[in-house]
């Protein structure tokens, strides 16, 4: 999977996910495409806390290591879920009746991710981006 799917996953979901489905896809990429968007998307988040706290800082007196640990955190959160989540989500299938297939669950994990991920680096962008933030979350 290609970064460029990621336009294609939020614009045009039904398409996409059909193709993504029928298409031969293996977990290295689906992984790499997974890992590149969130460490994209925290990478960012990184920033914009460290600027956040270096322009209150004076005002209010609050350790930096304390933001840069909480983003720190989240981002080893994520990535953690790339790897834990789309197993509960091939052992829940059978119960929709689905199959457990963990490739196919992975597909899911990181197609339903992808607007989350890439909303979350939009937020770089001032005012409007924690609009669009919230958009991808909800989204």
């Amino acid at each position: 999977m290609k970064l460029s799917n990621a336009t294609e996953i939020v614009l045009h979901q039904n398409a996409e996910w059909s193709r993504m489905m029928t298409e031969e896809s293996d977990r290295a990429s689906l992984l790499r495409y997974g890992l590149t968007l969130m460490l994209i998307a925290y990478a960012i988040l990184f920033i914009l806390t460290a600027l956040f706290w270096m322009a209150i800082g004076s005002v209010i007196p609050f350790s930096a290591l304390h933001a840069v640990m909480a983003v720190g955190v989240q981002c080893a959160l994520s990535v953690a879920s790339l790897y834990f989540v789309p197993q509960i989500l091939a052992t829940l299938a059978p119960s929709f009746g689905g199959k457990n297939d963990s490739l196919n669950a992975l597909k899911l994990f990181v197609f339903a991710g992808t607007p989350a991920w890439l909303g979350t680096a939009i937020g770089i962008v001032p005012i409007v981006g924690w609009l669009l933030a919230l958009a991808g979350a909800v989204f």
